[in-house]
């Protein structure tokens, strides 16, 4: 309940949630194929979707820190 807005800019409006969906699941693994992920990892269990230059962790602008990813079609 707490949680309002996430991302960068929250003054100016930006990342304004409205509302969260929670789905149960039953397993970790549920949500393994969900996320962005490594090309080679994608590659490897067949996932496809959009490909990208993606940052791993923070400062997201730093090139030693973005990798080949998958961001993983909606199933």
């Amino acid at each position: 309940n707490r949680v309002t807005h996430i991302g960068a800019k929250r003054g100016s409006g930006f990342g304004s949630v409205s509302r969260w969906d929670i789905i149960a699941h039953d397993s970790v693994d549920d949500c393994r194929f969900k996320r962005g992920l490594p090309r080679d990892f994608a590659d490897k269990n067949n996932v496809n979707g959009l490909m990208m230059e993606w940052a791993i962790k923070p400062p997201y602008t730093l090139a030693d820190n973005k990798r080949d990813a998958v961001i993983p079609e909606n199933v």
